[in-house]
């Protein structure tokens, strides 16, 4: 029983470890005004207890266009058009594929599911109210003031 005990503290040690990194600065207020020409998506990670889910990066028709921490949110101005977007975090990545429209923002909630062998994360779309009030309790800006 102390051994399991030893190995359970271990394990929960070891996961633990990725919980380092935490995000800083402000918490979410509104989104800028959008840029002539250009789409807006602001993505965020609601704060999870979920070593795996701490820190993606966002990747934009394979080019990486952003760092996503746990508990933080990213504003990109992105051209119109199709765009197949993901958050890697080197587990089993879903990209989403989405049409945006000049002048508009759209909301992205960065979500990791946590399946032995199997873990997968994923960026759902949400929609403005319910987003702004998510944003407005839990994700900061990353930018230290």
């Amino acid at each position: 029983m102390k051994n399991l005990k030893l190995l359970a503290f271990i394990f929960m040690s070891i996961t633990l470890v990725g919980c380092g990194t935490t995000p800083k600065g402000s918490l979410y207020t509104a989104s800028p005004e959008v840029k002539n020409g250009k789409a807006q998506i602001v993505f965020y990670s609601y704060p999870e207890v979920n070593a795996f889910a701490y820190t993606a990066t966002i990747k934009n028709n394979g080019q990486e266009i952003g760092q996503l921490i746990n508990g933080q949110f990213l504003v990109l101005d992105i051209e119109p058009g199709s765009h197949k977007i993901w958050g890697d975090s080197k587990l089993i990545d879903t990209p989403l594929e989405m049409d945006v429209e000049a002048g508009k923002t759209y909301y992205l909630r960065y979500i990791s599911k946590y399946i032995p062998y199997a873990s997968r994360t994923w960026l759902k779309p949400v929609e403005e109210i319910a987003a702004t009030e998510e944003l407005s309790k839990c994700c900061l800006d990353g930018i230290e003031k």
